[in-house]
């Protein structure tokens, strides 16, 4: 019987690999902008900043004088704020092409699959299960501050073979939190990084257009186990506080 740490597993992002929240997040970025007294910013100047989360946005294009007076709890509160007001504006963000027909498929053939996210955790779970895909995972991890730490956190607490685990994401921070724990990265590129962003680490990683790439796994041998139920790992992974607080921010995470 295949031992349980060598199940194949893959891992995904959210924003930007299962879902596009980019129109959601440049609105709220916008509206940060507002309340800094800083001018609006392009929706393509925006996506090329490459920014992990609000802090860290802040942080590469405000003044040395807004930057110093940063306050991370504060802003990530407003973006919690701010994608509220959004959500019931725009609504939740659209799932991405393939998504919904590879994740069924890829449940329906027993591979262990979770979500790690810095998008905000009651947020995730919430657009996740409205999407009718929160019943395929066996963890869902939001307020994320640190992926490689995560993924570390991860393959020791259910001690998985590295080999086996796979890490879907669409930024070059989603691949070296891949890299750095030794596991396979696939970039996808239907989110916050273009192609050529991934070009100093494209020898250590797959990209693929879109969840697409799958086809050929779900074509080949599956596991001939069942899916399993996984523990709850929250407390296992490093967030923001968000779980407590309710704040966090995303850019492509």
């Amino acid at each position: 019987m295949e031992k349980e740490k060598d199940k194949p597993v893959f891992v995904f992002d959210y924003s930007g690999t299962l879902a596009d929240d980019r129109p959601q997040v440049w609105a709220v970025t916008n509206k940060i902008h507002t309340l800094l007294s800083l001018p609006p910013i392009t929706y393509d100047s925006w996506l090329k900043v490459g920014a992990a989360n609000a802090v860290e946005y802040l942080k590469k294009i405000a003044p040395a004088n807004v930057v110093a007076q940063i306050d991370e709890a504060k802003t990530y509160s407003y973006f919690q704020r701010y994608y509220t007001e959004v959500q019931k504006e725009q609504g939740d963000p659209k799932l991405l092409p393939h998504v919904a027909t590879t994740i069924e498929a890829l449940f329906q053939q027993g591979y262990t699959m979770g979500v790690i996210s810095s998008h905000p955790h009651h947020f995730l779970r919430e657009e996740l299960r409205r999407n009718s895909l929160s019943q395929y995972f066996d963890f869902i991890v939001g307020g994320l501050i640190d992926k490689r730490q995560a993924l570390s956190h991860l393959l020791c607490l259910y001690r998985w073979n590295p080999s086996t685990v796979t890490y879907v994401g669409d930024t070059v921070s989603d691949m070296k939190a891949a890299i750095a724990n030794g596991i396979r990265g696939v970039a996808v590129l239907t989110g916050y990084n273009a192609v050529e962003m991934f070009a100093p680490i494209k020898q250590h990683i797959v990209i693929h257009a879109d969840l697409s790439y799958l086809s050929s796994t779900l074509s080949s041998t599956s596991p001939s186990t069942s899916p399993s139920t996984s523990p709850s790992i929250s407390s296992a992974l490093p967030t923001s506080g968000e779980e407590q607080s309710g704040v966090t921010g995303s850019n492509g995470e």
